[in-house]
């Protein structure tokens, strides 16, 4: 009966062993598990960083473009009014031209 109850703990202490190692595995993955979640969850917030500098930058672009575009809107309005005094200065020009050849007549 002793052997009986010798070999049932000798089991029983083999068991509690396998467990124990077992316990120790899984502490070893759930570990591993971890770093790598810490590592994962690095590279997503550089990855978040990153995300928001590139929307600053195309904010900042879309900004320059719109400042750029209201400018070239500046430049042909101002274009078109310098052609339209150039074109009022040439008929001024073609009047006085007009007016002088007329006066050189009369004097002729």
């Amino acid at each position: 009966m002793i052997d009986r109850e010798i070999e049932k703990l000798n089991d029983f202490t083999v068991t509690e062993k396998k467990l124990q190692d077992k316990i120790k595995l899984t502490r070893y993955k759930i570990d591993k598990m971890n770093e790598g979640l810490s590592i994962v969850e690095t590279e997503r917030k550089e990855i978040a960083k990153e995300k928001d500098r590139l929307i600053d930058e195309i904010s900042k672009t879309e900004s320059d473009r719109i400042r750029l575009e209201r400018e070239k809107c500046e430049l042909e309005s101002q274009t078109i009014e310098i052609n339209d005094k150039l074109e009022e200065t040439e008929y001024k020009i073609k009047e006085m031209k007009e007016v002088l050849r007329t006066d050189y007549i009369r004097r002729k």
